[in-house]
């Protein structure tokens, strides 16, 4: 490589006829002087450009990961919505070894004895998706059976629509394979089922089929309000209670929660907790107590607007039930319920609580939001 200042020297030499010795040197060195400046210009230049380059990137990488922190973000979010943040969608139970998840805003239902072979559930609203296992499910008064199949049911005006997944799901003399999309329209198909008459009592126009089993002798008619409920007709259910004998209303503990059941969807919210609490003080060790705690905690929270006393029964659903198929529900739901009631201080303990035992729980956005977190 050429010397750098060869150039300056060539120069230098053609300028020597005309140029003493002292003066060409003192070019010279004026000329050293000048280029190790704008070396020396061009490598801050070159620093700064550099440096501009590494900030722009690093700039453009935050950015990407803000938008991509904001995108998750959003679409927990939409699905805490979608799936969490209505009255009753959002949670998760576990009857005998089905799981049942609400899929729709004002999704409910209510568990059903067990009928010998199966766990029983009824949907009282919405649409579910269910993971069964051993499983009958009552949706408009009719009774669908199922050994082994994953499915969404959803509870129509009259009637239900199901669609099922995965598995068979057995009603009315049919089996329902997987990909079916099955809509029941009573007024259409009067006859299309026949539900077990000890737990679904059959309309006027239904003959039910032969069942297995029969009535023990001496055994007491269901009370008409019981029957009202099972049909979803809850002010004639709420009526008729009222005017049925109380030892009916108080009879076991199904009884109760249909009470309330007849209570707070029949335009009186405020009578549920008395039948609800009944559970919790008299039954309390019953396989049904936490979703009494845990429905005592819904009524006071959405439909009276109580939050502290919703707190209260959300933390007693986990008391009753520490490892349950509620417990994380009732956990996310006491926070929202303390920072209703502005117990802020409090509403974050458990929301951090929530975090530290459900870090990928579906509702960890919500109890966030909910805390300030």
């Amino acid at each position: 490589m050429a010397e750098p200042l060869s150039f300056a020297r060539e120069a230098a030499q053609r300028a020597e006829s005309a140029w003493d010795p002292a003066r060409i040197e003192l070019a010279l060195a004026a000329t050293h002087r000048g280029i190790a400046r704008g070396r020396r210009r061009r490598r801050i230049a070159t620093s700064l450009a550099a440096a501009v380059m590494v900030a722009l990137g690093l700039g453009a990488l935050w950015s990407m990961r803000d938008r991509l922190g904001q995108r998750d973000e959003a679409t927990v979010l939409t699905q805490a919505t979608d799936r969490s943040e209505s009255s009753a969608a959002g949670w998760t139970i576990v009857v005998g070894a089905s799981q049942i998840a609400a899929v729709l805003e004002g999704t409910d239902v209510r568990a059903l004895p067990d009928d010998g072979t199966r766990a029983g559930l009824e949907l009282l609203a919405g649409m579910i998706e269910v993971d069964a296992h051993g499983l009958y499910v009552l949706a408009g008064g009719r009774r669908l059976d199922i050994d082994e199949a994953r499915f969404r049911l959803t509870l129509l005006p009259r009637g239900f629509e199901l669609h099922v997944l995965a598995g068979t799901v057995d009603f009315g003399g049919r089996s329902l394979t997987a990909g079916t999309t099955f809509v029941f329209d009573p007024d259409a198909a009067p006859a299309a089922t026949a539900p077990t008459p000890a737990l679904v009592p059959p309309a006027a126009d239904v003959v039910p089929a032969p069942t297995r089993r029969t009535a023990k002798p001496g055994a007491a008619a269901k009370p008409l309000w019981r029957t009202l409920v099972q049909s979803r007709e809850w002010t004639k259910a709420y009526d008729e209670m009222k005017r049925a004998d109380p030892s009916t209303v108080r009879s076991s503990v199904d009884a109760l929660m249909a009470a309330a059941d007849a209570a707070r969807f029949g335009g009186h919210p405020e009578e549920a907790p008395s039948y609800l609490r009944e559970v919790l003080d008299d039954h309390r060790r019953h396989a049904m107590a936490p979703l009494a705690a845990f429905t005592l905690g819904r009524v006071y929270l959405e439909q009276l607007g109580e939050p502290s006393k919703a707190a209260a029964a959300f933390a007693d659903a986990q008391d009753l039930a520490p490892t349950g198929a509620l417990a994380a529900d009732a956990l996310a739901r006491e926070v929202e319920a303390l920072a209703k009631a502005g117990k802020t201080e409090l509403a974050q303990q458990r929301a951090r609580l929530y975090l530290e035992r459900h870090p990928d729980g579906r509702r960890v956005a919500a109890v966030r939001r909910h805390a300030g977190l």
